[in-house]
């Protein structure tokens, strides 16, 4: 029974991390439009500040929190990063 809902759980955070990319490529396609940078530090500060925040409400700790984020973000990235190149008058 438990696996079940590990298994949903996984599911739900997959979902949960797709809308997530689907905003960043949002955000990426204004960027690349209004050529603000792709990295934006003080930002990034922010999110993981309030993010390992909120994860020590819950029991997880600090590192745990902090590899998520960074990986979460270096995606991001990627994907900000490959909208820039593209020609906006393109497909």
């Amino acid at each position: 029974m438990q696996r079940i809902m590990i298994d949903s759980l996984d599911k739900k955070l997959i979902g949960i991390l797709g809308a997530r990319q689907s905003a960043v490529k949002e955000i990426g396609i204004f960027k690349a439009m209004n050529n603000i940078p792709v990295l934006q530090s003080d930002r990034f500060q922010e999110v993981m500040k309030r993010s390992i925040e909120s994860g020590q409400k819950v029991g997880l700790s600090e590192q745990f929190i902090t590899r998520i984020m960074i990986a979460i973000h270096e995606e991001s990235l990627r994907i900000e990063e490959s909208l820039k190149l593209r020609d906006p008058d393109g497909p």
